[in-house]
């Protein structure tokens, strides 16, 4: 096996589950379909992903959707709640506090300070 990278998803599988992610980002997205999209059972999927990408699927969704939320969150016309659910989330409650964990300041403070 291939120093390091033993388990690890092939970059195709990476690929196939990037797409899932990217096609469905408002959606929920099940381990279940990360998994089927990489071929791999979701226990074997978990490991790989973890080893491929140095964390686990749903911390990695997590900080994606957040990523994707704060460049959402540049445009102005878009209301938190628009944003909220454009990446996923159920609520705009949710959202926020998942915001707050992963970037230390709630959306709208966040856009407010990236825009002035």
């Amino acid at each position: 096996a291939a120093k390091g990278s033993a388990g690890a998803l092939t970059a195709r599988q990476l690929r196939r589950v990037l797409e899932v992610v990217e096609d469905r980002l408002s959606q929920d997205i099940s381990l279940d379909d990360l998994a089927s999209a990489a071929g791999l059972s979701r226990f074997h999927f978990v490991r790989a992903f973890k080893t491929a990408v140095g964390m686990p699927p749903h911390r990695w969704l997590v900080g994606l959707r957040i990523e994707h939320a704060k460049e959402l969150l540049l445009n102005r016309t878009a209301t938190i709640i628009e944003v909220a659910a454009l990446v996923g989330f159920e609520s705009q409650s949710h959202f926020g506090q998942i915001f707050l964990s992963q970037v230390g300041m709630p959306p709208r403070e966040w856009r407010r300070r990236a825009l002035s």
